[in-house]
């Protein structure tokens, strides 16, 4: 995700967007994560709240929360 707002985020920050959207994800969990791969998880998250089903959003390889390692 280049020249995004993402880019500007702290990893904590990155991780309470995250959590706008998908409220059952544990804090302590996704900080275990890396920035890119949050990063990457808060761009499928995006285009699902904004209206499109989450098969759409989730449909790329890589994508989603099984492409968070």
């Amino acid at each position: 995700m280049s020249d995004s707002i993402a880019d500007r985020m702290t990893k904590s920050q990155l991780v309470e967007q995250i959590r706008r959207f998908n409220a059952s994800a544990p804090r302590e969990w996704l900080e275990a994560f890396d920035f890119r791969a949050l990063e990457r998880y808060l761009d499928r998250l995006r285009p699902a709240a904004a209206g499109m089903p989450m098969s759409m959003a989730m449909a790329a390889p890589g994508v989603g929360i099984d492409a968070i390692e």
